[in-house]
């Protein structure tokens, strides 16, 4: 028999169609390298790192204007069940990567059983090596571009496909050339 607060699941449980057996869901964390992941690539991945457990931390690192700012907390605001990003603004080469790799590595294993990081850069390959051998599972969401070393690190790559913008010929634009 579930658990129950008042009369309802609890929160972080779901229950399996097939088996009808009700189990906790995996806590997660969320980073996400925000100058490598475009909002509108991570707004695609949101959904998928919802579903994949309980979310209950979720950053954004990066060189944040206020308008980035907005576009981040928008995009996390329209997925139930994320909350909403901390943003971390730092400035400065790779800034960003160096703090997110250094609140990656003081995740507890005791806290989370997952983080998924959002992120093409090579360089987060250690942080990832890190969270494998403390036990935690690591989903990695990047783009085509992402370092294959990241892919392979990763206990599950997920691949972000958004459409992006075409551009069309000048003779279909009205100009000339």
């Amino acid at each position: 028999m579930p658990q129950r607060w008042g009369g309802r699941k609890l929160a972080g449980e779901f229950r399996s169609p097939e088996t009808a057996i009700t189990a906790p869901r995996p806590r997660l964390a969320v980073l996400i390298d925000g100058d490598s992941i475009p909002v509108r690539a991570a707004a695609e991945a949101f959904p998928a790192a919802v579903r994949l457990g309980r979310v209950t931390l979720c950053h954004v690192y990066g060189s944040l204007t206020p308008m980035a700012r907005a576009l981040w907390r928008n995009a996390a605001a329209e997925v139930p069940g994320l909350p909403a990003p901390r943003l971390v603004h730092r400035t400065g080469p790779n800034a960003a990567d160096f703090k997110l790799s250094i609140d990656a590595a003081a995740l507890a294993p005791a806290d989370f059983e997952g983080v998924c990081l959002m992120s093409c850069d090579g360089d987060m390959v250690h942080a990832v090596q890190h969270l494998r051998e403390r036990g935690l599972t690591v989903h990695v969401f990047g783009q085509a571009q992402t370092a294959r070393a990241l892919q392979r690190m990763a206990s599950r790559f997920h691949l972000i496909e958004f459409p992006t913008r075409t551009t069309r010929p000048a003779a279909e634009s009205g100009t000339r050339a």
